[in-house]
This record gives structure tokens, C-alpha cells and sequence, in this order.
């Protein structure tokens, strides 16, 4: 079995749950797996995203209301609440180099295999450059990222409503 081993050094952060983003837009928009997120939510679980999180959750956000599975207030209040939790909520992680070289390394291992994409790489690089102990959780709503982080044998969650917290 091959090792996953990144350069560089990580820095110390609290056992937590990361959450990629097709699992952080439930929180904003009703759909499998929201009751679960929003359970994780209110607790005083300590909750992590990238970045790389903020950009995609606007993207999906204009996705939804191009899709119209947003209206147009429903959108702009999703927007607004995430920009809040942001702030006060989540811990943003900084995607720094380190993260790109890890992201880069993830795609040699799974991209040609298993289809890890550019983002899911760099999504799931934030989570292993930053993690602190195997303790912490990465939460994703994407079959393929999900069956990934398995096959790395990571402590992983895909959101259901029947997911324990």
C-alpha cells in the first residue's frame, strides 16, 4: 500500500470537522443531508473550511439560481449568511503553497485512477495539510472525493439526514 506522505510542515489546529464544499451548501440551500449538517452546525463542534471554499460557494450559489433552484431571495441570503459564518462560524483555512504542492501530489496519486479533480485536490490538500490528528473528520456530499478520501483511509462522513453527528 502506498503511503500518503506531503511535504512541509502542518500547523497545529484543533480536532475538528472540514467541510468541502458540496457538504457546506446544505447548510444554505435544503437537500440530503442538511438535518445532519445543521445538527453539526449548532453544536460546539469546531468546523473548518478553505478558502478555496468561499469561491465555490458563491459559484454554486449562482449556480442554483441559473438552475432556478434559487430564487433570487434565497440567494442573496444564502450569500449573506455564509459571508456571517464565515466570519464567526467556521474557521477558514489559508490555502498557502504548501496546500498547491499537496493538491499536485494528490492528483499524481488519484487523478488518473480514480478522477480526483483540480479543486476536490485542492479541497482535500487544505484538510491534510492542515488536520492534526486522524481524529478529524472531512465531510464531503461528492461520490467520487468521498470514495477517494476512503481509499486514503481517512475519517470521512457523507452527509445523509441518517448520519449520526
Amino acid at each position: 500500500m502506498v503511503r500518503h506522505r506531503f511535504r512541509g510542515t502542518r500547523r497545529k489546529i484543533v480536532t475538528g470537522f472540514f467541510l468541502d464544499t458540496s457538504a457546506l451548501v446544505k447548510l444554505y440551500h435544503r437537500e440530503p443531508g442538511t438535518n445532519f449538517l445543521l445538527k453539526l452546525y449548532r453544536s460546539k463542534a469546531s468546523l473548518f473550511i478553505s478558502e478555496l471554499a468561499r469561491v465555490e460557494f458563491r459559484s454554486t450559489v449562482f449556480r442554483k439560481l441559473r438552475e432556478k433552484e434559487l430564487s433570487e431571495q434565497a440567494a442573496d441570503a444564502a450569500l449573506l449568511r455564509f459571508a456571517w459564518d464565515g466570519q464567526s462560524r467556521f474557521v477558514v483555512l489559508p490555502t498557502a503553497s504548501l496546500v498547491y504542492d499537496n493538491a499536485s501530489d494528490l492528483l499524481s496519486l488519484h487523478g488518473r485512477d480514480y478522477g480526483l479533480r483540480a479543486l476536490d485536490s485542492i479541497q482535500l490538500a487544505t484538510f491534510l495539510t492542515y488536520r492534526e490528528t486522524n481524529q478529524d473528520i472531512f465531510i464531503c456530499a461528492d461520490a467520487r472525493l468521498f470514495a477517494i478520501a476512503k481509499r486514503m483511509k481517512l475519517q470521512s462522513i457523507m452527509p445523509s439526514d441518517g448520519s449520526p453527528v
